[in-house]
């Protein structure tokens, strides 16, 4: 299975940064708003993993995922990247998100897979974009919104857990389905 890890904000947040993507799309041609279940903080992508795999990657990080105290996340702004996504920056605790990534990246080592830790950036997917550019005039609508107190603003939400995330291509479009939750557990 095509297997990707991320952390996954609650329905209330994702209905926020659709509602995002919505707008961006709306104000500027050639921006796309991200179907929901892209909407997350992705961790990895493991590509084609087998499901025995997949399990055990489960198990090694329900035993390796001891972090410090509660984590949470709150938005600070959109940007565009390089490759034309276009993500909500979190603020908060994102030291804390990436020392959970670092050690799910550990977890992934002691069943004999591997992830490319350094990619890990805190920011949710909300929107693409056909502009493959920094710098580009989208950059002043992006700035339009963060300057103002919409329903984005304020986003906050705790992180409590990891999601698997399998991908199947369906009718030339990715669906993403949830096959396995781990705890974030205070330790």
């Amino acid at each position: 299975m095509l297997l990707r890890l991320a952390f996954v904000p609650p329905d209330s947040a994702i209905e926020g940064l659709r509602a995002l993507g919505s707008r961006l799309a709306a104000e500027r041609p050639g921006v796309h708003p991200v179907p929901p279940g892209l909407i997350d903080v992705p961790i990895a992508a493991l590509g084609n993993v087998m499901d025995r795999d997949a399990k055990r990657l489960e198990d090694a990080m329900e035993e390796h995922l001891r972090l410090p105290g509660a984590l949470h996340v709150e938005d600070a702004g959109c940007e565009q990247r390089d490759n034309g996504d276009i993500v909500l920056r979190l603020g908060g605790d994102v030291a804390g998100l990436a020392e959970a990534a670092r050690r799910i990246g550990k977890a992934a080592e002691r069943v004999h897979l591997y992830i490319d830790r350094r990619n890990f950036q805190p920011g949710v997917l909300t929107a693409t974009t056909d502009e493959k550019r920094a710098c580009s005039p989208l950059d002043r609508v992006l700035a339009d919104i963060a300057a103002e107190a919409g329903a984005w603003t304020g986003l906050r939400w705790a992180v409590d857990d990891v999601a698997l995330i399998r991908t199947r291509w369906v009718a030339g479009s990715p669906q993403s389905e949830i096959v396995g939750w781990v705890p974030l557990v205070a330790g």
